[in-house]
């Protein structure tokens, strides 16, 4: 199966981060994705939905991105605080136009090392998801056409 080729999530033309990213790590990312959607699938059902909940609880990178930045400001607005040094001030003062090069263009220099990291964008990750419930919602229509089969069977059969 070809998964996400044809997704229209995976090729939004607005997911920024995806645009800036190498396309060798997109592919790698794209790669794992469909390992894990085919590997899920072929388990059943029960693996399908307890994926779909493992996706719910993942991370994507804008987040993990925006915790790495305000953690760091953090600690070294605290540092300048304490040693009432204004050097430790000078970070932050070069972080924040990072943190808003990369909420416009979806780019900063943490980015290209999240992705290495295996970190998706929501698209990625809402392009397995719709995967996933394509194929319970397809399982459930192949359920409810032979429960149909072997009703009309079940009526030929008693004639």
């Amino acid at each position: 199966m070809n998964y996400l080729q044809s997704s229209y999530v995976v090729k939004n033309p607005h997911d920024r981060v995806r645009n800036h990213s190498p396309k060798s790590l997109n592919e790698a990312i794209d790669r794992k994705t469909i390992y894990n959607i085919e590997a899920t699938i072929l388990k059943g059902p029960s693996a399908v939905r307890e994926r779909l909940n493992a996706l719910d609880k993942e991370w994507d990178i804008d987040r993990a991105i925006m915790l790495l930045f305000s953690g760091v400001v953090f600690t070294q607005l605290a540092v300048a605080m304490k040693k009432k040094n204004s050097n430790w001030l000078v970070a932050p003062l070069i972080q924040l136009p990072l943190l808003f090069l990369y909420a416009t263009l979806g780019w900063c220099p943490p980015a290209p090392v999240f992705r290495k990291l295996g970190f998706r964008t929501r698209f990625e990750i809402q392009a397995e998801r719709e995967e996933l419930l394509n194929s319970l919602y397809f399982e459930d229509q192949e359920d409810i056409e032979k429960d149909i089969e072997i009703t009309e069977w079940d009526i030929y059969e008693s004639i």
